[in-house]
């Protein structure tokens, strides 16, 4: 003969059940949001060294010497000056970055006036613009830190 024990719930092991159960979602919600975030800023960095491209790629031209000669465009000779010819303004907004956020961009010039860097930025997940941009500074800089969690490029153009 069994014998049978009454298996009672208590309001104690439905809190602690319940408990478990919120945390592993808290758990498993964190992690997606991480990996989620990762994708965003990778592709905020993907989209900067795009646009800087696309800009550069619009905006420089290359001025041939007007004589005619039989050398191919491989064969220019480093003499031959590239300037920049402005579609789309010394400076402002492309595109938005994976937060809903405008891209930002400027062409630096150097004492000469002509553009010598293109920076492009995006402020970020937290979408304010950390980093400071003081273009003097940045004129003279080789490279630039980005600030918090914004994501950018300064791109020095080759003249």
């Amino acid at each position: 003969m069994k014998i049978e024990k009454k298996q009672i719930v208590k309001g104690s092991d439905v809190l602690y059940m319940f408990f478990s159960i919120a945390l592993l979602f808290t758990f498993m919600a964190s992690a997606v949001s991480d990996t989620f975030n990762s994708n965003q800023v990778d592709q905020a960095r993907i989209d900067v060294e795009n646009l800087v491209l696309q800009i550069q790629s619009s905006g420089l031209k290359k001025f041939l010497p007007n004589k005619t000669s039989d050398r191919s465009l491989a064969s220019v000779s480093e003499k031959t000056k590239i300037e920049y010819s402005s579609k789309i303004g010394d400076e402002g907004q492309l595109g938005k970055d994976p937060w809903g956020q405008p891209y930002f961009y400027k062409l630096v010039k150097d004492d000469s006036g002509h553009v010598s860097k293109l920076l492009v930025i995006s402020s970020g997940p937290d979408l304010k613009l950390s980093t400071s941009i003081d273009f003097r500074d940045i004129q003279k800089a080789a490279e630039m830190r980005f600030i918090g969690d914004d994501i950018g490029k300064l791109h020095s153009l080759n003249q």
